[in-house]
């Protein structure tokens, strides 16, 4: 009944598939692309990233949702869940060398 009483706020009903699908579509494919190809970033610079991105294209969503078209979220979240974890997982590693 929410998924019903929602949609009429797009046009139509496959445009709102679309953006439902959009706010998570881009941080699943991150997420991957991080499992699949980046063999040196860790579960739980992945997960933390993940949290971020869908954060931002959240925020996107709600604050810039007529300068951020919805089909580039896709886009959007995968580039943070990559770049995040990347990161995440470079500052862990220093941070686990220093340490010990």
């Amino acid at each position: 009944m929410l998924f019903a009483s929602i949609a009429n706020q797009a046009e139509n009903l496959i445009q709102f598939v679309n953006i439902i699908g959009s706010l998570f579509y881009g941080t699943l494919l991150g997420i991957f692309v991080s499992a699949f190809y980046i063999k040196y970033v860790k579960s739980t610079a992945v997960f933390y990233s993940a949290i971020v991105a869908e954060m931002v294209i959240l925020y996107l969503y709600v604050f810039k949702r007529t300068e951020v078209a919805f089909l580039l979220y896709n886009i959007i979240g995968c580039g943070v869940v990559v770049v995040v974890s990347v990161t995440y997982q470079a500052v862990e590693n220093r941070w686990k060398k220093e340490t010990s």
